[in-house]
């Protein structure tokens, strides 16, 4: 079955009951609050829209073995994020999620209560397609789903192994990245198609001789109605007259490089150039002495819309980690206004409209001075 990649192609088959299977908890997607959970929910919103009939289901939500250690990584995962001072620790935890997957993944095809459960969920839902949000344990999700009358496609947000292997760079452990690796295609085998977020992913694929149809698909961003709530008055005051450049991001290793970019940007931009810094990344950078007086850290915000509502543009300076896309592009877009990013903070969204690729320091610096005098000459003619 030829998945349907655009509104169009879905609507000729209006009433398509399609499963979307994910490892993570159903809150994590649902209020999502990361890359992984949020493209599932974007999924999730656009099969709607086209008229599918659409389950959501988690690997936690059973008891198996392979359930429990899916909890048990989903918990370690969030108490992580929630911490600060991790950085040092990146390889270790790279490390350790590698035994994890793999444990899991070796463990799914003996885990007869895991191949159970999935088995009455497929039959329960009676699916003409299953969406597998990970390619480990896809050998038992693809052998039931085709056995019981459903087509089976694993959607890979990463490369896995890509993913892990910056996580742990050039360490005595970087074996298990081959076995990862090797895990991974072995999985991919059983799918009926495969769908990558980005174009590099899908060379990537094709080069390690994935010999499935792989395309390259990403939900486009929904147009949800936004509950605006007023900011503090002091961030406002501070925030006036102001080109306000967006940033999100929660405590990551990645999100704390991008930030660290921006702290540069921000010593060489004009004077009216405010950057807003949203999210638990603040945690990284609490006692630093060299913040620059035009960056606000705002910490872990409820109403995230609102403060990226004030925003005159957005930005995203991600640098490494060549694989996935950038979930906070979709909060950034639907505010119909400029988005500055590098390639690697573009994966995914490169043809978006307002998308504007920066690769380097100071073409990032040129692009926002230019917008911000944008704003001032508008201002004065008005």
């Amino acid at each position: 079955m030829k998945f349907p990649l655009s509104v169009v192609e879905v609507e000729k088959s209006r009433g398509l009951r399609v499963l979307v299977i994910h490892p993570f908890f159903d809150w994590e997607v649902l209020y999502s609050s990361f890359g992984g959970g949020r493209l599932i929910l974007e999924t999730l919103r656009f099969l709607v829209r086209a008229g599918c009939k659409v389950f959501l289901f988690s690997l936690t939500n059973f008891f198996s073995f392979v359930s429990f250690l899916s909890r048990l990584e989903n918990r370690a995962r969030i108490k992580v994020n929630k911490s600060s001072g991790f950085s040092r620790l990146a390889s270790v935890r790279g490390v350790l999620g590698i035994l994890f997957i793999l444990f899991r993944d070796l463990l799914c095809g003996v885990d007869f209560l895991f191949r159970r459960g999935i088995k009455n969920v497929i039959g329960r839902v009676k699916p003409d397609l299953v969406i597998y949000n990970t390619p480990f344990c896809g050998c038992v999700l693809g052998k039931i789903s085709r056995r019981l009358g459903a087509s089976f496609i694993i959607y890979e947000h990463n490369v896995e192994w890509l993913f892990f292997s910056n996580k742990i760079g050039g360490s005595f452990f970087r074996v298990l990245v081959y076995v990862l690796r090797a895990r991974e295609l072995y999985n991919l085998k059983y799918a009926d198609a495969i769908l990558c977020v980005n174009e590099s992913d899908k060379k990537i694929l094709v080069a390690s001789r994935v010999k499935k149809r792989v395309d390259v698909w990403i939900p486009p961003p929904s147009k949800v109605k936004m509950k605006l709530v007023n900011l503090p008055a002091d961030l406002l005051e501070k925030l006036k007259d102001k080109f306000v450049v967006g940033f999100v991001g929660t405590n990551f290793e990645v999100n704390v490089a991008s930030v660290e970019v921006i702290l540069k940007v921000a010593e060489k931009v004009l004077g009216n150039v405010i950057f807003l810094v949203i999210g638990s990344v603040k945690k990284a950078f609490e006692g630093r002495p060299d913040i620059p007086s035009n960056v606000i850290f705002t910490g872990f915000v409820n109403d995230l819309d609102t403060y990226l509502s004030v925003c005159d543009a957005f930005i995203n300076p991600k640098v490494g980690l060549d694989t996935g896309i950038e979930a906070k592009l979709y909060d950034f877009l639907k505010f119909n206004k400029p988005v500055i990013a590098t390639k690697a903070g573009a994966k995914g969204f490169e043809k978006f409209d307002n998308m504007i690729i920066a690769d380097s320091l100071s073409d990032i610096v040129d692009t926002l001075n230019s917008l911000a005098i944008e704003k001032i000459e508008n201002n004065m003619s008005v």
